[in-house]
């Protein structure tokens, strides 16, 4: 299924929306978190007059997003903008210059405000549904407030909000873009409309229309000088310049040409600098508008719509960009460079999600839109990272997205124009033979050559041959937005229509289909048929989703049909939970995602975390551990249970409330095998367990992070701290995938690594010629080995091949980490459990222990030779956060914060405490680049476990390629 709502429906919503009943839900046993990709459009932008690191920046269809450490991180802050996907549409955004937690939001469905700097916010319903453009608040008054609206004029508030009027008499023109008090003057206000520009000199009682000169017609932008406030700007298609007061006007644009302006910005301690964000990029003028200069260096999308200055500290500057992979950027000098800031803005529509049966950390994301981002994104971590998959796809704007189930690394998208297939795991695409705008996919389980698509135009088309040559099935005229294969009989398909036709049903093979909409009711053209999922049985059980009618079950294979409670929402998407009859999960338009484990007679909301609610597609890992939810504005989100809470969740073999051994559950809520007589660790043996070098698909093995509990790590691991008994070398012989006969391995990787220099004295805390760090108590495990060699450098998973500013360590005992097919260290680390050279405690205690360092600015034989860098500005934690949900992590996060200790970091500061900033530059030279080693705990969950921790490493240095290093790490614990 595709979500791409057509106007009719969200007209109709904006109906009934205001009188549907919203039941309470219970609160939901689990967390979402944002994994991207990033990108999308940024509407508004406002900074903190007295934090300027913080920063709210409002989006299309993604809603508010808000930073606290100048751009390096950015989450959704929505909790509120909930109503209507409208509500997300962001047009203006305002901070209170007295009490700057006060924030004003114009969405398109009205104004809304947050008393707690964008943590909550509330609905000023005297605004009306009306879009609200833009928030203009006395400074000297700041109860007093002017709203701007796209059809209803200019609104005014004295009590900050609570209640409001219209001002219009005297306005020529009710879409109203912008307004701006007169500095010293408050009564005196300008507003920019599609029909000129007004201004009133009584507070808005009457209005009167500016001309002198003035021949804009949409006047979208305003700047008036806080030094000279007779001296003003007005912009739309070219700016014009008044100082006089606005009594009279002359072009003010001297190299701006024709250019659409979008937002003006006048540096509040030097007015006679001004920025222009244009559809041809930012430009500046230092002389009061007189000449204008193209300031694009680093930004890599011209098509500017908004602009901040830091009042504190006016040469840094952030401009917001539409439909780009960077949303933001930053400036720190004037608009000379530009780099872009947009980690964690992730406002991007994701149209259908697909996760590879094979390998569960294997994700792709398909992009709704014809212009970017768009396409096809693969993750191989999870939803941690993402990288762009469009080689040969002749259209990026998707529709649909399915693998196959014979091969997921054969995988099948609709786009606008055609449908593509990848044989490769999207590295290329090729053309399938059908075109048009395809809108769902289904491929026979039993046969990978059969394949159904249909057409928005109408019907549906069957290929039997893989796409070489295509036939109609049926359904002609019909709008197909959800299509079903039996697996257990695949001659047996349902199909779900638009425009009040509902569910049709194959049972040759898609050759003649009939109506089955019996118990659906009397269905109209507003009615679609959104989702549709099928439990395979004897008798098969088909749950479907009718807009604005609800969700129905059939029991008879779609013969008759019966209304099921559901969470009395337009749901989007559904999703059976595999290997659990009767648990369900439903994505809903404006309410996020909802559980039941009843077949529907309780529903639970699944909303801690989801900085978004507008859901598209689910889809999950094949042991419904791991859930992602495909929004269409706010990116992917993920979601799992939160073990160890006394209630029993999806995935769990039991809940280890009571974090005992004994109980019969085990620290990672799974049921505890049988005690049995003999040593469990069967495994360990002098022969190494880590896999061979040699494997042809070492990213094959990868796990979705688990969602593990410290506390009850802490407590049930703590019994099996002796060593192995000698005789456990002698036991059960090793299987071949777990203790491989290939040693190279077990050779420490300092071998590999050239022999210092003659010249260099070892240990004498001094960095002499050879070494990487010094080793100057000789210590192991002090980051150094004795041979004053970094021990065990993993290169992490960066950007550009020069990223080697920062690079992980496996500092383990046996020093004998998991090397690639090239004998190089892989950035993927493997431990089983219980092997002593990798597994810090030796035991089998279903948790690896990895020891994990970082270190800076090193030069390492495994690594491309970097150049001489400038010092490292900052470092930041990204995976791993220290307010993780997964206690585990958390824990493991606080831990390798501690470590940077040793570097000299001052102090963590960022939404999520994770932003290091280092008190003194580290030098090339300096003895000791390396944190101290820390313990890095990986739970088990089933035969697998993995953890991904991801940082970067920037330098004082403008930005350039290869002066930002960002890495990820992945430790992945295996059974015994």
């Amino acid at each position: 299924m595709h979500l791409s709502f057509p106007s009719r429906i969200l007209a109709a919503l904006l109906m009934v929306f205001a009188v549907c009943h919203r039941p309470s839900a219970h609160a939901a046993v689990g967390a979402w978190s944002p994994d991207g990709p990033e990108g999308g459009t940024v509407s508004a932008l406002a900074v903190d007059p007295s934090a300027p690191a913080t920063i709210y920046a409002g989006s299309v269809g993604g809603g508010v997003f808000k930073t606290v450490d100048g751009g390096l991180s950015w989450l959704a802050a929505n909790t509120g903008l909930k109503g209507r996907p409208t509500e997300l549409y962001i047009h203006g955004l305002s901070v209170d210059p007295v009490s700057p937690n006060v924030v004003y939001a114009g969405t398109n469905s009205g104004g809304f405000k947050s008393a707690d700097a964008g943590g909550t916010w509330t609905k000023m319903s005297a605004l009306g549904l009306s879009s609200v453009y833009s928030f203009a608040i006395d400074p000297a008054a700041p109860a007093t407030i002017y709203a701007t609206t796209g059809g209803a004029g200019v609104y005014k508030s004295v009590d900050a909000g609570a209640t409001w009027g219209q001002s219009n008499t005297g306005l020529g023109n009710l879409t109203v873009h912008v307004a701006k008090l007169v500095p010293g003057s408050p009564s005196t206000v300008f507003a920019g409309t599609q029909g000129g520009l007004f201004r009133t000199t009584d507070g808005a009682a009457s209005w009167a229309q500016v001309t002198g000169g003035l021949t804009l017609v949409f006047v979208a932008a305003i700047a008036i000088d806080p030094v000279t406030p007779t001296t003003m700007y007005a912009a739309g298609s070219t700016v014009f310049k008044s100082s006089d007061g606005g009594a009279t006007w002359a072009p003010a644009n001297a190299g701006l040409g024709s250019l659409g302006i979008e937002a003006l910005a006048i540096d509040p301690s030097a007015p006679s600098v001004l920025y222009a964000a244009t559809n041809g990029g930012t430009y500046k003028s230092t002389d009061a508008g007189a000449s204008w200069t193209a300031m694009n260096g680093g930004l890599s999308n011209l098509a500017v719509k908004a602009l901040a200055i830091d009042p504190l500290v006016p040469a840094t500057i952030y401009c917001g960009t539409a439909n780009g992979w960077s949303p933001v950027f930053k400036s720190t000098d004037g608009a000379g460079t530009w780099t872009a800031a947009s980690v964690g803005f992730t406002n991007t529509r994701i149209a259908a999600i697909v996760v590879d049966a094979s390998d569960p950390a294997t994700v792709y994301a398909g992009l709704l839109g014809s212009s970017p981002p768009n396409g096809v994104f693969k993750s191989t971590d999870g939803g941690s990272t993402w990288t762009d998959r469009n080689t040969a796809l002749g259209n990026r704007n998707i529709q649909s997205l399915v693998a196959d189930p014979n091969d997921p690394a054969r995988l099948f998208v609709g786009t606008a124009n055609g449908l593509y297939r990848t044989d490769d795991g999207a590295v290329t695409w090729s053309g399938a033979g059908l075109a048009g705008s395809i809108t769902a996919i289904a491929v026979d389980p039993t046969s990978g050559g059969t394949i159904y698509a249909a057409v928005a135009s109408g019907g549906l088309y069957k290929t039997t041959d893989d796409g070489a040559v295509w036939m109609s099935s049926g359904l002609a005229s019909r709008y197909v937005d959800a299509l079903v294969i039996d697996p257990v009989v695949p001659t047996t398909l349902y199909a779900g229509t638009r425009s009040g036709y509902g569910v049709f049903k194959s049972t040759d093979g898609g050759t003649t289909w009939n109506a089955m909409n019996s118990g659906l009711g009397v269905l109209s053209g507003a009615n679609d048929v959104l989702a549709l999922v099928l439990d395979p049985g004897a008798t098969p059980t088909v749950y479907a989703s009718v807009s604005f009618r609800g969700l129905f079950r059939s029991t008879d294979a779609a013969a008759t049909w019966t209304a099921m409670r559901g969470p009395n929402e337009y749901v989007t998407a559904l999703l059976l939970a595999p290997g659990s009859p009767g648990t369900i999960w439903a994505g809903t338009l404006t309410r996020g995602v909802f559980m039941t484990n009843d077949a529907g007679s309780l529903w639970t909301a699944l909303g801690a975390g989801l900085g978004h609610t507008t859901v598209a597609e689910l889809a999950t890992d094949p042991t419904g551990t791991t859930l992602y939810d495909a929004s269409d504005g706010g990116g992917v989100f993920e979601w799992s249970s939160v073990c160890g809470n006394g209630v029993r969740e999806l995935a769990e073999g039991c809940d280890d409330g009571d974090l005992d051994d004994g109980d019969g559950c085990s620290s990672s809520c799974a049921v505890e095998p049988t005690p049995t007589p003999t040593p469990t660790a069967p495994v360990i043996t002098a022969t190494p367990t880590l896999e061979p070098t040699v494997t042809a698909t070492p990213t094959a093995t990868v796990s979705p992070t688990p969602p593990p509990t410290p506390t009850a790590t802490a407590s049930e691991t703590s019994a099996p701290t002796a060593t192995p008994a000698p005789t456990v070398t002698t036991t059960t012989p090793p299987t071949p995938t777990s203790t491989p006969t290939v040693t190279e391995t077990a050779t420490p990787l300092e071998t590999a690594t050239p022999t210092p220099l003659p010249t260099a004295a070892c240990g004498n805390a001094a960095l002499d010629a050879g070494e990487q760090c010094d080793d100057g108590n000789t210590a192991a495990e002090d980051g150094c080995d004795a041979g004053c060699r970094f021990e065990q450098l993993v290169p992490g998973r960066g950007s550009a091949a020069t990223d080697c500013i920062a690079e992980w360590a496996i500092v383990n005992p046996g020093n004998a980490p998991y090397l690639d097919r090239k004998g190089l260290p892989s950035f993927k680390q493997r431990c089983v459990d219980g092997d002593p050279r990798c597994d810090a405690d030796g035991a089998p205690d279903g948790v690896c222990r990895f020891r994990v360092a970082v270190c800076l600015r090193n030069v390492d034989a495994n690594l491309p030779l970097c150049g001489p860098f400038p010092a490292i500005g900052t470092y930041t934690l990204l995976k791993p956060r220290p307010d993780d949900r997964k206690a585990v992590r958390a824990a493991d996060a606080a831990a390798l914060l501690a470590a940077f200790a040793r570097l000299g970091a001052a102090g963590v500061s960022g939404p999520h405490g994770n932003v290091l900033t280092f008190a003194t530059p580290l030098a090339v030279a300096a003895p000791d680049n390396c944190t101290a080693s820390t313990e890095i705990a990986v739970p088990l969950q089933g035969r697998r476990g993995s953890l991904t921790l991801k940082g970067r490493a920037t330098t004082y240095a403008p930005l350039a390629k290869g002066t930002r290093d960002t890495d990820a790490l992945q430790l992945i614990c295996e059974g015994s």
